[in-house]
């Protein structure tokens, strides 16, 4: 009798064959997974890169609009600024000369109200002193000397002041000239 004992099933060869295979088909099948998950991730990486340089691209044209828009602003700004310093130079020489005219105005005029006042003084001199002579005792024929002296001078003081009105008038432009025929 012979009797042959079979090796429980794990112990045979279609077995451990099957498990080889089967070990291996799963290896092939992570490693399957492993590259197609690679892929995947490689696939998304380059898509957000193309999104990315696209965006960047745009920025950038973006970017280089700008600076070419803000080169002429400031081209502008620079000539706007030379001809603002152009005209504060124009309007600084017309003030000094207008202030150099106003200062000889000044002198003309503090010197015209010095000989003004000399003028009006030399009568008001006279018409006091031959008034204060009237009170004296005198003969009528010296009276009547002084007294004519007095008119004199009231009259001459009358001119002066009536020259003084005019050229008032006429520095404030409101003499009326008169169109009048003469010899």
């Amino acid at each position: 009798l012979k009797i042959h004992i079979l090796p429980p099933f794990w112990k045979t060869w279609w077995f451990i064959t099957g498990m080889f295979m089967l070990a291996g088909s799963l290896i092939w099948l992570i490693f399957r997974m492993r590259i197609y998950s690679i892929n995947q991730q490689k696939h998304m990486l380059e898509k957000r890169v193309e999104e990315r340089t696209t965006a960047l691209s745009k920025a950038k044209e973006l970017l280089e609009e700008k600076q070419e828009e803000i080169m002429l602003q400031n081209e502008e700004l620079s000539r706007h600024r030379h001809n603002l310093e152009d005209l504060v130079r124009e309007r600084t020489i017309e003030l000094e000369n207008a202030r150099k005219k106003a200062e000889e105005a000044d002198r003309l005029k503090s010197a015209f109200l010095a000989n003004m006042s000399h003028e009006i003084r030399t009568p008001m001199n006279a018409i006091v002193g031959f008034s204060s002579l009237l009170l004296s005792d005198l003969t009528e024929d010296e009276e009547k000397r002084y007294i004519e002296i007095i008119n004199n001078n009231c009259e001459n003081l009358m001119v002066l002041i009536n020259d003084i009105l005019d050229i008032s008038l006429i520095e404030a432009n409101q003499i009326k000239i008169e169109l009048v025929p003469f010899d």
